[in-house]
């Protein structure tokens, strides 16, 4: 069985390159541009990991992070922080 990679990015070719890599590494890559329902596409797809770009318009970070960390169904998926800009802080999803 393929692990599976939950990307959330909002650029579409850092996403086409992330899945690239991802699926050419052999995971199960499900990408999504928006973090609108997030608690059902994790439920959903019951990501191995998720790759989030914390750079999204209109929402607030730290949000999607504790809502992911505070449901007992998804507590337990990583979450690993990708972004471009200097303010994004280490201890953003903790």
């Amino acid at each position: 069985m393929k692990k599976r990679i939950l990307v959330i990015e909002k650029d579409k070719g850092i996403q086409e390159i992330l899945n690239y890599i991802l699926a050419t590494e052999g995971f199960e890559v499900k990408s999504l541009n928006h973090v609108n329902g997030i608690l059902s596409h994790v439920e959903a797809f019951a990501p191995h990991a998720i790759l989030f770009d914390v750079i999204l318009t209109g929402t607030k970070e730290t949000e999607v992070c504790q809502e992911i960390k505070s449901d007992a169904k998804t507590k337990h998926i990583p979450i690993i922080v990708l972004s471009t800009s200097p303010s994004v802080t280490a201890n953003l999803c903790q």
